[in-house]
């Protein structure tokens, strides 16, 4: 099979989109190794794919006016050029330029109807291309139920099918085992203002009060203006040697960091999965989250929910960190090479019969 896929969706500082990228990428060269694979994406995506014999690369700079022209034009293009079996796009956004060939796109989550104010006016604009593209597409894969019942919503005509994301990645992960005499850290997550780190922060001081102890906040992705922010709000709770904001990490420091601390907050106001649930608790470290961010719907008890409050949050945190530390790894963990089975057969089937009419 030849495809084209489009992952400018997920641009090199995106987060969750980029490890969705690049486990799928990973996962295909396992499951399907002669397929020829054509990747249309941001210069992070040649290392992803060195060394694979049937793949090649279509760079893509990076920048929000190259990779919107690149998704909704380029790609398309690229499919028709080398005469691609069908074009897939790891984002809601699939090029309509692609021809008679099947183009499928996948949805992660709408936060941007629900929380517009969370975007520029730009991204706002560009998103709007989303529910046409779901509802244009040959398939539109859903990740989760969650995002699925939204699509429904949101793009009713859309013809969906779920593929919920692989959870395995940590098996490849070195193993970075706790200090015994390392004081304890929370982890929690400022590269996007739907993870509102300022509402851990705030809930850390909570914490601390309930506790009688001062165990530490590592913020991660925070930079610029809204790390210079939190840290004026974690000044004036009496927070600055309490916190570290190392911003972007490297991988390495990334993966010891999950496996080290005792607990991992994911405040989002939405999310369509939520990877660091699955990261956490591969680890049987514990997670908390909040009620509004739609994290039960997926995980279950999997995930502890709180107010989306200073005071809900603090005591959850608290009541976690104060909890003797047994580590719960799971039974059994989806994988990643189910994941892009799942896609390769929507793929499949969308080539041999392209009728309208959801997928079951």
């Amino acid at each position: 099979m030849r495809l084209v896929i489009d992952v400018l969706g997920a641009p090199a500082d995106s987060g969750g989109m980029r490890l969705y990228a690049e486990q799928l990428l990973r996962a295909w060269q396992q499951v399907a190794p002669d397929d020829e694979l054509v990747v249309v994406g941001a210069p992070w995506v040649a290392g992803v794919l060195a060394g694979h014999p049937s793949a090649s690369v279509h760079v893509v700079p990076e920048g929000f006016a190259a990779r919107a022209f690149g998704q909704w034009v380029r790609a398309g293009l690229v499919a028709r050029r080398c005469g691609a079996d069908a074009l897939l796009s790891v984002s809601p956004l699939v090029s309509p330029f692609a021809g008679r060939r099947p183009q499928v796109c996948i949805a992660h989550d709408w936060r941007h109807v629900r929380h517009p104010h969370e975007f520029p006016r730009h991204q706002r604009l560009y998103r709007r291309l989303w529910a046409w593209s779901a509802t244009h597409a040959t398939r539109s894969i859903q990740i989760s139920s969650k995002t699925d019942a939204e699509t429904a919503r949101i793009a009713p005509r859309a013809r969906r099918v779920t593929v919920e994301n692989g959870q395995d990645h940590p098996r490849t992960w070195p193993v970075a085992r706790p200090e015994a005499d390392a004081d304890p850290f929370v982890v929690t997550y400022g590269h996007h203002p739907n993870k509102r780190p300022d509402l851990v922060v705030r809930a850390l001081r909570v914490a601390h009060e309930r506790l009688g102890s001062r165990p530490r906040l590592v913020v991660l992705g925070a930079a610029g203006g809204l790390r210079e922010q939190l840290r004026r709000t974690a000044a004036a709770h009496g927070l600055e040697d309490a916190i570290d904001f190392p911003g972007y990490v490297a991988t390495p420091v990334y993966q010891e960091l999950i496996q080290r601390s005792r607990l991992v907050v994911l405040a989002s106001s939405d999310e369509g999965f939520g990877l660091p649930v699955a990261e956490a608790r591969y680890f049987g470290i514990p997670v908390l989250s909040t009620h509004d961010s739609g994290l039960s719907a997926i995980h279950g008890d999997r995930v502890v929910t709180a107010a989306a409050t200073p005071d809900g949050l603090g005591a959850a945190m608290a009541a976690l960190l104060a909890e003797p530390e047994r580590r719960r790894p799971p039974a059994v963990v989806a994988s990643w090479a189910d994941t892009a089975r799942g896609i390769r057969g929507v793929l499949v089937e969308a080539a041999r019969r392209p009728a309208p009419g959801r997928v079951t």
